[in-house]
């Protein structure tokens, strides 16, 4: 059982335009001054999401550790290929442990995916078309939602801190880079401590 979390960063704008959707102003918008501002706005709102699409985001930092050992591997660095590389020669192989993790089969494993592929690395078929209550592939945020799809999205810090663990080291999510290129240590931190609570989780829901 290997336990999982990546932490991404936004591309250049430059490299981020040719997916930037045509914005619109509402229709009852005249001034051609208010409707610039607004349309602005709305692409500056839609840039700060960046990391969070793998057409305008790239992985920064790939967090893992087996079930069984002591510590959390770190991928890491500004070279992508060689991040996604490290993580697929050490757990793309492993076809008989499953992967745990939160959210990944809404995030994590389409990013993996997409930006391995954008740089020909050849990924794993389970982690593309495995299923989370297969075994294979093991969301945790699923098992939390407890059959209700339409449950609220809950983040892996609320469900540790509910189930009474200690929770993230921060809250910085999107802004994961900015730590990372400010104080790297404390970056790598947050992502072994996030890896960590994916495994008590684990170990709590599974007990």
């Amino acid at each position: 059982m290997i336990y999982f979390d990546i932490e991404t960063k936004p591309l250049p704008v430059e490299q981020c335009l040719p997916f930037m959707p045509k914005f619109e102003a509402p229709g009852n918008y005249k001034d051609p001054a208010v409707i610039a501002k607004n349309i602005a706005e709305q692409e500056a709102r839609w840039l700060e999401k960046a990391a969070l699409s793998p057409f305008t985001g790239a992985i920064l930092a790939i967090g893992y550790k087996e079930a069984g050992t002591d510590d959390v591997t770190v991928a890491h660095g500004e070279n992508e290929k060689l991040v996604l590389s490290q993580f697929l020669d050490d757990c793309g192989d492993v076809a008989t442990l499953p992967l745990v993790g939160w959210n990944i089969v809404g995030f994590d494993l389409p990013f993996i995916c997409k930006r391995a592929w954008m740089h020909g690395l050849k990924v794993p078929l389970r982690w593309r078309q495995s299923k989370p209550w297969d075994g294979t592939i093991i969301d945790l945020m699923v098992e939390w939602q407890c059959g209700d799809r339409k449950a609220a999205f809950t983040g892996l810090d609320a469900a540790a801190r509910f189930l009474g663990f200690e929770g993230k080291t921060g809250d910085f999510g999107a802004m994961f880079s900015d730590l990372y290129a400010s104080d790297q240590p404390a970056a790598l931190e947050y992502l072994v401590r996030d890896v960590e609570l994916v495994e008590a989780v684990h170990g709590r829901i599974f007990a």
